[in-house]
């Protein structure tokens, strides 16, 4: 089971990531949101959708609190396809502020329940996450009204039981990106992402992904 599992995933050394993540204020304190996204791989067929809806609360402009629940469906035509449902939730911080430089914090669970007749698999992972991002000031750039900004984050993720097929999906993701608030609902990023494997299983055969992503935001308000 754990190598099929690897080799399916090493073909998929550089792949490119869209996502369209929407968000409605529902009070000062609440937010409906989430993200719906397709992955592909440009070395192989592999392909990825997914569906992440999420509820958050902010006690203040330094806190927040979010759960949701997300469906992965995985695949490359005539070798495999591999569903995923999922739980989570997340605490995130924004601290600290140094100037008009801040610093996003963000550690939470994921309960993930995954599936696959090809692979032989029927199996349950607890994995922790802890994400952090450092964003710059805006700035003007192209000559363009609408203002940048940079940003940069790290983030791991670790299965916690430390069964054979969580341990699998153990890895760091190291990314760099450029985003522009193109108004006051939309904004959109260009992010290079490099994700280490650290598993020693999968690291033989795959040290790490190549990603660019393309994210969309927007901002639904009510009329």
């Amino acid at each position: 089971m754990a190598q099929l599992n690897v080799s399916a995933q090493g073909s998929a050394k550089f792949q490119i990531w869209t996502d369209f993540t929407p968000s409605y204020k529902l009070s000062d304190h609440w937010k409906l949101g989430g993200d719906v996204g397709y992955r592909f791989s440009l070395t192989s067929s592999w392909q990825n959708t997914y569906l992440r809806p999420g509820i958050s609360y902010s006690l203040n402009d330094k806190i927040n609190f979010k759960v949701g629940v997300a469906y992965f469906n995985t695949w490359e035509p005539q070798v495999y396809n591999k569903s995923e449902f999922r739980s989570f939730q997340f605490l995130g911080v924004v601290w600290p502020r140094i100037g008009n430089f801040h610093f996003k914090h963000r550690l939470g669970f994921e309960q993930r329940w995954l599936s696959s007749d090809e692979l032989n698999l029927d199996e349950y992972v607890n994995r922790a996450r802890y994400y952090l991002e450092l964003i710059s000031p805006k700035f003007t750039l192209f000559n363009m009204k609408a203002p940048f900004f940079m940003t940069a984050n790290f983030e791991i993720l670790r299965d916690i039981e430390k069964n054979e097929v969580g341990k699998l999906g153990d890895h760091n993701r190291y990314t760099i990106g450029l985003g522009n608030h193109i108004n006051d609902r939309f904004r959109a990023e260009i992010r290079f992402k490099i994700i280490n494997i650290v598993d020693p299983t999968i690291n033989s055969y795959i040290r790490e992904i190549n990603v660019i992503r393309v994210r969309l935001y927007y901002k639904f308000v009510s009329t």
